[in-house]
């Protein structure tokens, strides 16, 4: 039997390899995402302080704990995400302390609880750059019930840039270069719509897969 191959089947010949080839890059650029995603919340560690209520007085209360935490604390001794963990967690109590003695002086009747622990975080966009959804390990401070709007920032590497309180004179991209690879470092201070738009793509992946 003779097969002839005419202009119209070797374009559907065409037509099924370039789709090919375009549904295996489509996946191996969005299994690259999903990895980044994956790998890159093991780098950091997380500061968290959810306020009581989203009362005017409760979320005053909540802007006070946080600048007295990074006003008593001396922070200078975090070099690697090991000496972090390992410095928060000899100084849950002295940080609990210090928001329980804000509590006290607001007059209010719940108080404070602090926790180091691995914690799930939304994809969160700052002014320069994008973390993925993910687990990190995080210093979470609980202010009463909990319930009110949170304060997020970046503990370790040091992000946590403050107006009045921290400073650096490294700007956020050398600071993220300092504990990520090239391609992660660049896969979260590229275009923040871009970067939004993948992870809330391999998001999706990762969800039905």
């Amino acid at each position: 039997m003779r097969f002839t191959c005419t202009s119209k089947t070797y374009k559907q010949y065409l037509k099924r390899a370039f789709l090919g080839i375009f549904t295996a890059f489509f996946i191996g650029n969005i299994l690259g995402i999903v990895t980044q995603a994956t790998e890159i919340p093991k780098e950091f560690v997380r500061f968290h302080i959810i306020a009581n209520s989203d009362s005017e007085a409760d979320q005053a209360i909540k802007w006070d704990v946080r600048e007295a935490i990074f006003n008593s604390l001396d922070l200078s001794a975090i070099t690697s995400k090991e000496s972090a963990l390992e410095y928060f967690q000899s100084h849950c109590d002295e940080i609990e302390a210090i928001a329980n003695k804000i509590l006290r002086e607001n007059n209010v009747s719940y108080t404070a609880q602090v926790n180091v622990e691995k914690k799930e975080f939304p994809l969160r966009e700052y002014s320069d750059f994008v973390l993925p959804r993910g687990i990190y390990d995080s210093v979470c401070i609980t202010l009463g019930s909990g319930e009110g709007k949170n304060f997020f920032c970046v503990m370790y590497p040091s992000l946590c840039m403050i107006e009045g309180v921290t400073q650096s004179s490294r700007s956020n991209a050398e600071i993220i270069g300092s504990v990520l690879t090239e391609e992660q470092a660049s896969a979260i201070t590229g275009n923040k719509k871009q970067v939004i738009c993948k992870f809330k793509i391999a998001e999706l992946f990762d969800f039905l897969w």
